[in-house]
């Protein structure tokens, strides 16, 4: 072979994949490996960045089979193979991908034509060194400092979203990988539910400057899926003329996938969707076990790009108490850790809901957030760290801001402090019943007492929220949080480097606002408020029990809650009569 023939080799991966490499097809077999379509898309994305003076960074959202392995190890291959002091490092989730990864550069080497083959100074069961180049080629399983340290030319990390570690492997390989223009950093898996590194890795990849490219390669885009069929445009379904109308897809793919779902998923469509996804989103929603499954599309729409382009959301701002001043203002902060999405309406009432943490910068997040309990929306969000007794301040200021709202706060681990903060110097607070085991009396404590078998309970009342759509939230990191949740087992949790403290929040203004588990979870009518107070009033003039009203009874208030909302129609009537003195309006 001449000189030239080997500059073209070590210039063109798609020729130097044709010459030299060997894989096997689906159907078994060896043969020299002709780069699919798919696969030339991939490298076109490789070149463009490389053109671009750029590293490429690419992530592929793809189906099953579709040659992306076998493509990438062949990409690591011929770089190792063509040129001097290069390495590639292939991470993969388990022993077996691991196992199968290097299989195929064994293959590859195997079959390499004699005039081109190197020799191997070391061949061990997971790497392998040229003794021409002296550059190697190593596959590894993932783990907590899998690639760290390694500054490789070529990284491929195998089906991220079904890693153990993913953001730890993902971190150890980013910040480590050579940074030059013939590197290449190459993460591409099928998807395993929302909210985990891969997923919020293809939604970082295609915002514009994320660095990264994105690539998604749905199931017809493979040509091999598809059978002879008889099927014709009137027997399809209404899922298959969806198929049809939005992407162009035949009835002899659309055989493929019916025969693919009934004979390999036994008819489970939700499976299918995620190991063959059809659009980069339905496949995230399909997978793994959401905890709000039901009624977020909604959600998702109220902070989506389009609607917030029509509906802008409100600037960020900070509350602030002067000295001598009756109640918090509002003022607009640039990165301001405060939302107004509605100010206080005069007569409602609202509860706000608080979790707690350390607050130091590299813990759990301690949000705010305020419900108002006629509408159900989320009208305020807080959304930083502090420590608790700051985090008490903070909750104090918005309660005041928003008629003395009821403020629910979890009574243990961080919320102790939460709680030693805020009881005596704020009035209107949760509070629990507890039995005294030493007089067997009921008492009163501040605060929601969390355990491992109410936690349950609290996470219930927003997937309750959430399935019947009780209010609107346009807040996008609670939307977020709630898109990301997810079953581990009976545990509702969030995703490794993912968060859900803003979903416990709203949690505790629910809980707040049901008042005790045996009560609906629905708005409370202003009208039917201003009645109840009125008879509470009169019952307490003629010496009758308040807590047998109709009223009361079909609203599930105790005399307790009636009394709180007579003193705080009260306040809130005072108030009102002071605006006016001083406004001549209401």
């Amino acid at each position: 072979m001449s000189q030239v023939a080997l500059d073209d080799l070590k210039a063109d991966f798609p020729l130097y994949a044709r010459y030299c490499l060997k894989i096997e097809p689906k159907e078994g077999g060896l043969v020299p490996f002709e780069l699919n379509p798919i696969q030339l898309r991939t490298w076109a994305a490789i070149q463009h960045e490389r053109g671009m003076g750029r590293a490429p960074r690419i992530v592929i959202l793809k189906s099953r089979r579709m040659g992306i392995s076998s493509f990438t190890e062949g990409l690591a291959f011929w770089t190792c193979h063509m040129n001097e002091h290069r390495s590639a490092l292939v991470l993969a989730y388990d022993v077996a991908l691991a196992q199968d990864l290097f299989d195929r550069c064994r293959t590859f080497y195997q079959n390499l034509p004699e005039t081109v083959r190197p020799k191997k100074k070391l061949d061990s069961k997971s790497s392998v060194r040229f003794a021409d180049t002296m550059s190697w080629l190593k596959v590894a399983v993932a783990g907590k400092r899998a690639g760290r340290g390694y500054g490789g030319q070529i990284i491929h990390v195998s089906e991220l979203a079904w890693m153990e570690w993913p953001k730890a492997t993902l971190d150890a390989v980013l910040v480590a990988a050579d940074k030059s223009a013939g590197s290449a950093v190459i993460v591409e898996s099928t998807p395993n539910g929302q909210g985990d590194e891969f997923h919020r890795l293809c939604l970082r990849a295609q915002k514009p400057d994320s660095g990264w490219v994105f690539l998604f390669f749905p199931w017809f885009d493979d040509t091999d899926n598809r059978t002879p069929t008889d099927l014709t445009l009137d027997d399809l379904d209404a899922e298959e003329k969806k198929l049809v109308a939005e992407h162009g897809v035949t009835v002899e793919q659309l055989a493929w996938r019916r025969r693919t779902i009934g004979a390999d998923f036994r008819g489970d469509v939700q499976m299918f969707m995620q190991e063959y996804p059809s659009d980069p989103v339905s496949c995230f929603l399909a997978s793994g076990r959401p905890v709000f499954d039901l009624g977020m599309p909604y959600y998702r729409s109220l902070v989506s790009a389009e609607y917030v382009q029509q509906h802008p959301l409100p600037a960020p701002s900070e509350i602030q108490a002067d000295p001598g001043a009756k109640h918090p203002k509002i003022v607009p902060v640039p990165m301001g850790r405060l939302r107004i999405y509605r100010e206080p309406q005069l007569r409602h009432l609202y509860t706000i809901g608080a979790d707690c943490a350390s607050g130091d910068l590299g813990g759990d997040y301690t949000p705010i957030v305020v419900l108002n309990e006629h509408t159900m929306d989320v009208d305020a969000v807080w959304f930083s760290k502090a420590p608790s007794d700051r985090q008490a301040v903070f909750a104090m200021m918005l309660g005041a801001y928003y008629n003395d709202a009821k403020i629910c706060v979890e009574a243990n681990n961080h919320g102790i402090g939460f709680v030693q903060a805020i009881e005596g110097k704020y009035g209107n607070l949760y509070w629990r019943k507890v039995l005294d085991s030493g007089t067997g009396k009921m008492l009163d404590r501040v605060g929601w007492l969390t355990s491992a078998s109410n936690r349950n309970y609290a996470i219930d009342l927003c997937r309750w929220y959430v399935r019947d759509h009780m209010g609107i939230i346009r807040d996008p990191d609670l939307v977020q949080q709630m898109s990301e949740m997810f079953y581990d087992g009976d545990r509702a949790d969030h995703p490794e480097g993912g968060y859900d403290d803003l979903v416990f929040a709203l949690a505790m203004a629910l809980v707040a606002h049901q008042g005790s588990p045996d009560r609906p979870l629905a708005p409370i009518p202003l009208p039917d408020i201003e009645t109840a107070i009125t008879a509470y009033r009169r019952a307490l003039l003629f010496g009758d029990d308040p807590a047998q009203m109709p009223d009361a009874i079909r609203l599930g208030l105790t005399c307790d809650d009636l009394q709180r909302l007579d003193d705080e129609h009260t306040r809130r009537r005072e108030r009102e009569e002071a605006t006016i003195a001083m406004t001549g309006e209401l």
